[in-house]
């Protein structure tokens, strides 16, 4: 794997939606995986990730663990060479 991008969201799905597909625009030629940590949103995001990004992995939390805990969380499920830590907005 030659790139992860790490994304953290919370209540932020229209922002995280638009970042997603313009990762999938950007770096089609180009060997990435994306994993986005929710922390526990209450805005649609799960439906949204599991019904129009399967290609992503999804981690959700039960709660708000904070930014710093959930882009930890990402970076420990990370294979890249290159890890790219990305706001949704």
């Amino acid at each position: 794997m030659k790139l992860s991008i790490c994304i953290v969201s919370y209540n932020v799905k229209e922002d995280l939606e638009k970042c997603l597909l313009s990762i999938e625009r950007g770096l089609a030629h180009i060997q990435h995986e994306v994993i986005v940590v929710d922390n526990a949103s209450k805005d649609g995001t799960r439906e949204m990730m599991l019904s129009k990004f399967k290609n992503v992995v999804f981690i959700e939390n039960k709660e708000n663990i904070g930014f710093a805990a959930a882009n930890n969380i990402a970076f420990r499920r990370s294979k890249g060479n290159i890890i790219l830590f990305l706001n949704p907005d």
